[in-house]
């Protein structure tokens, strides 16, 4: 018996497991009423079985009925790995017939061993305000929006090399600061960021001259042990050359 994760690896919420259950007829005699059980795991739910069980879904039982001797017959089974879970068990299958009584698989697992690697969705967003005439203010968000906590989070802001910059920080939803004001590029991890939570940085600079740079970056990551369902919202950029500056005329 194999399994194997059809989404590729490490195991996650959402992925599909393939089970493929092989009995084969090493001996010199048929064996006849031949029935093959499969029970499934814990933290999966069934999909679908090939072929068809004549019960099921928990335990799947096939009646395969004769095996000639060097016959083998084959059954496949998909599962769908729950939401929520950090370890599938393992998947077990027994045969018997006539002729011996029932022999069982080892629990079989797929690579990495069952462990469910969560995931959750991170998000960075960044805004540029202009106050005064070379005032700016940069408004930096973090979020997690579940399903799962990302204690231990990085992130990273970083603004332009010649602009000066100082911030303060508020957090939300019971995730935290790592502290509540500093000054230059923001590179944090966030101890505490649940479902959720949200940490804001609100980010002082001041322009050198109309043709200053006010390009601008924000990036969340996942701590060790979570994976992001959506890398497409973990970057934030502003990119422009300056800001719009009013044209003063003299009469």
């Amino acid at each position: 018996k194999t399994a194997e994760d059809l989404n590729g690896a490490p195991l996650r919420p959402g992925d599909t497991v393939r089970y493929v259950i092989t009995v084969q007829n090493t001996t010199s005699t048929s064996h006849t009423n031949v029935v093959v059980t499969d029970t499934l795991p814990a933290g999966v739910t069934f999909t679908s079985a090939t072929p068809p069980a004549a019960s099921g879904p928990n335990p799947l039982v096939w009646n395969v009925g004769t095996l000639a001797p060097a016959a083998s017959w084959t059954g496949t089974i998909l599962v769908t790995v729950d939401s929520g879970v950090s370890q599938i068990g393992g998947n077990v299958a027994t045969v018997d017939s006539d002729q011996m009584d029932q022999i069982a698989t080892d629990p079989i697992f797929p690579p990495g061993g069952g462990e469910v690697i969560p995931l959750t969705d991170l998000q960075a967003t960044i805004v540029l305000q202009q106050n005064m005439l070379y005032d700016v203010t940069y408004v930096v968000t973090f979020t997690n929006a579940g399903p799962v906590s990302a204690n231990g989070a990085p992130v990273v802001a970083n603004f332009p090399p010649t602009m000066s910059v100082t911030w303060t920080c508020v957090a939300v939803g019971g995730a935290s600061c790592p502290a509540a004001s500093g000054s230059g590029d923001i590179h944090h991890t966030l101890a505490s960021l649940p479902v959720n939570g949200t940490v804001t940085y609100t980010v002082q600079g001041a322009l050198q001259n109309q043709l200053s740079q006010v390009d601008a970056q924000a990036t969340i990551a996942t701590p060790a042990g979570v994976d992001d369902s959506n890398l497409a919202n973990n970057t934030a950029a502003i990119i422009r050359y300056r800001l719009v500056m009013p044209v003063l005329f003299k009469h």
